[in-house]
């Protein structure tokens, strides 16, 4: 994943030749080696040019468009349940795609948007914790329930500490 970082421009030469040694292995071992990467389309566009033989020795690119929102509200449940959380009810379908698309921007989901459906996750349950401390709430059902005030940020020049 990101193979682009090991061609860094003009800051070691380590990176340039760990690319030539891989094109080196690919051309000698090509019936035993397989090399699979992955990373930005620009940047690995740019990559492949660190070595002349290196885009010809991927025949096969596979291009996989942006996760949409309500790809990323389905990330959002299964990495919830997986934490042992869930969505309160007053959140599912679409209210749940638009509180993600409020707090992801484009620019933001358009680059590991699964990385920022998991940061948002953190996020959520960081502010969750928060409410549930201030409300003295100890119901089972509180502590492991995202309501949809834990999507908004709290209001600023609040009190708080």
């Amino acid at each position: 994943d990101e193979a682009y970082a090991l061609k860094r421009e003009g800051r070691d030469s380590f990176g340039q030749e760990a690319v030539d040694t891989l094109v080196l292995e690919m051309e000698n071992r090509r019936s035993e080696l397989v090399v699979i990467m992955a990373g930005y389309t620009r940047e690995m566009k740019e990559f492949f040019l660190s070595n002349s033989g290196l885009e010809s020795r991927f025949p096969l690119v596979f291009d996989f468009p942006d996760y949409s929102y309500p790809d990323m509200a389905k990330i959002f449940h299964t990495m919830a349940s997986a934490a042992g959380l869930r969505v309160h009810p007053d959140v599912a379908g679409q209210k749940l795609i638009d509180l993600i698309q409020d707090a992801i921007p484009k620019t933001v989901a358009s680059k590991g948007n699964a990385r920022a459906v998991r940061n948002l996750l953190d996020t959520v349950l960081q502010r969750q914790t928060d409410r549930v401390a201030e409300q003295g709430t100890s119901s089972l059902d509180a502590l492991f329930t995202l309501e949809e005030v834990d999507f908004r940020p709290p209001p600023s020049g609040g009190g708080g500490g």
